[in-house]
């Protein structure tokens, strides 16, 4: 990925999974052309999330196909501190980095806990919530990113992901 931002975010958490599950633009991840080493793509802290309410870390969280998994959390544009004008999750095979799938995300949820955290009132609306059903992935390791493209198409990805294990 591309060169660290100068100055990361202050830590605010992705709440567990609970309300409303938004519907994404669609319940499955789809093969991307996207390249998350390609240059150009700029690395952030300014996102969270979880995945069936755990906390993303290095240790793989295992899910199965045809059951969804709840991915909540909050993510924003660093530079006008707002929701994000191409909101995706990104699902990046661990051995290689040439299988991407992309999840784009639906309309923002209200997250006055973001807005608060980071003083920025107009990170109110920054939250995400959606179910995801994993069967069109192959198993396998891969790497869960918030991501999205900013107004000079560069790729944003977050660097809180986390490690998915895909298994029958």
């Amino acid at each position: 990925m591309g060169a660290p931002v100068a100055e990361p975010a202050p830590a605010v958490e992705a709440p567990p999974a609970s309300g409303p599950v938004v519907e994404a633009k669609g319940t499955q991840f789809i093969e991307s052309p996207l390249k998350l080493a390609e240059a150009g793509t700029v690395a952030t802290d300014f996102c969270a999330m979880r995945v069936n309410g755990e906390r993303l870390v290095a240790r793989p969280l295992s899910v199965r196909p045809g059951e969804p998994i709840e991915i909540t959390g909050w993510m924003g544009d660093e530079a006008t501190k707002v929701w994000p004008t191409q909101p995706m999750l990104l699902l990046e095979h661990a051995s290689t980095t040439a299988a991407v799938w992309r999840l784009d995300l639906p309309a923002p949820i209200e997250r006055s806990d973001v807005a608060r955290r980071l003083g920025a009132p107009t990170m109110l609306m920054s939250g995400f919530h959606v179910s995801v059903d994993v069967a069109n992935i192959p198993n396998g390791n891969y790497r869960l990113y918030g991501a999205h493209v900013d107004r000079s198409d560069r790729l944003h990805v977050c660097r809180r992901g986390g490690a998915l294990t895909v298994s029958r």
